[in-house]
């Protein structure tokens, strides 16, 4: 149960490849019904709803059955929550959604609509770098939702090889990567083109990875 289609389609499709039936809400009330209906066993529920938030719907279906399980997906961490509302209907798992989608968005279309160089108007080409599957599949349906042409990428060579042949306007880019870390791929893209513009997406955000980031290329942190 989550109010974003974004978050839903992407929990529910990597479930389904696991062999698991998976039925959606989009907020606290359609949660309930759906549990009257299908009475599954374990329940994945956000937090912030509209009609109904989490923590309500979650009592509400803990007195229709004792015996189900509650995985909590929510953008806030666990010291920013209720943690007695959370014992009180018995969470079995919490988990912090670790980014600001909104916040990628925004900064792929104040950076694509900045560009001056003619060629570059049209190009809504988006390379995504990440070695999460999950994470990549959120990224790529919040921008084609937008309108933007996305390719994937998992590891630094790969990437390296979709810039050339994609010429992406943007890469959207995780500095902890296998074989390649980050910083290189940044630099490896630059050489081919020293315009070249990034959005950052990672949890190292401090100290020296900074100041190294920033003898690479000018980016926006997320």
């Amino acid at each position: 149960m989550d109010d974003s289609k974004v978050i839903r389609k992407v929990v529910s499709d990597n479930l389904k490849n696991k062999g698991l039936k998976v039925i959606e809400a989009k907020n606290g009330k359609e949660a309930i019904i759906k549990f009257n209906q299908f009475h599954p066993n374990i329940v994945i529920m956000d937090l912030m709803m509209p009609e109904m938030n989490g923590i309500d719907a979650m009592k509400e279906i803990r007195k229709l059955n004792e015996n189900v399980k509650f995985i909590v997906l929510t953008s806030k961490n666990k010291n920013e929550t209720d943690i007695n509302s959370l014992d009180a209907v018995d969470v079995s798992s919490f988990i912090s959604k670790s980014f600001d989608m909104n916040k990628i968005t925004e900064e792929v279309i104040k950076i694509s609509s900045s560009c001056n160089n003619i060629s570059d108007i049209n190009n809504k080409r988006i390379l995504v770098v990440n070695n999460s599957k999950a994470l990549s599949h959120i990224v790529n349906c919040l921008l084609t939702n937008e309108g933007f042409e996305v390719e994937e990428a998992s590891t630094g060579v790969d990437a390296v090889e979709k810039y050339q042949e994609f010429k992406p306007i943007l890469t959207i880019m995780d500095l902890s990567l296998p074989l390649l870390g980050g910083f290189e791929i940044m630099s490896q893209i630059r050489e081919i083109n020293n315009e070249a513009k990034f959005v950052i997406l990672s949890s190292k955000s401090q100290g020296n990875d900074i100041n190294k980031l920033l003898s690479v290329i000018k980016n926006a942190l997320i």
